[in-house]
């Protein structure tokens, strides 16, 4: 089997490509949360360290799960994008 017959073939009317790219851009992005979260809080944790109080701390450990889960979302937004939306046909 050639390598252009493998990639002609669908998939519930989706290129294999198509479905094959989506699916390792979404497991990248999962692969990557921990850091992609750890860069974007890095700034504000060191001006929470310098601050007397314990509240700034909290709100930083507090905000990591929901980026965490935001960027989990705009991996499968991300993913979703890349395939092509089927033709729908109308029986009559």
């Amino acid at each position: 089997m050639q390598l252009q017959s493998f990639l002609d073939y669908t998939l519930l009317g989706l290129p294999i490509t198509h479905i094959t790219l989506s699916i390792i851009f979404f497991f990248t992005m999962l692969w990557f949360r921990a850091s992609i979260t750890k860069i974007l809080l890095k700034p504000f944790t060191i001006i929470a360290r310098r601050s007397q109080t314990l509240w700034d701390d909290k709100l930083i450990r507090v905000l990591e799960v929901p980026l965490q889960t935001s960027i989990i979302f705009l991996g499968a937004y991300g993913a979703s994008s890349w395939l092509p939306y089927p033709v729908l046909q109308r029986f009559v």
